[in-house]
């Protein structure tokens, strides 16, 4: 195998949902359509909530830094 490919596949989450998925489609399980369906939006909702925690985190910093620049400049020049 070359150094330039890449192996492909299913992950674990794809392999549940296709699991959920057949087995309400086959009518063992009576779940509703968002529990079939969550191995694949649950991830991408962690990562929506993860970003929306990194830019809070991001703006918090940066304000504090910019109010420390500021009390610096104060402090110097009066």
């Amino acid at each position: 195998m070359s150094e330039g490919t890449s192996r492909g596949g299913l992950g674990f989450g794809t392999v549940l949902f296709l699991i959920f998925l057949v087995l309400k489609l086959t009518g063992t399980i009576e779940w509703s359509w968002w529990w079939v369906t969550s191995p694949i939006w649950i991830p991408v909702g962690m990562v929506f909530v993860f970003l929306i925690i990194a830019v809070i985190v991001a703006g918090i910093s940066q304000a504090l830094g910019q109010n420390k620049a500021i009390n610096s400049w104060k402090k110097n020049n009066y």
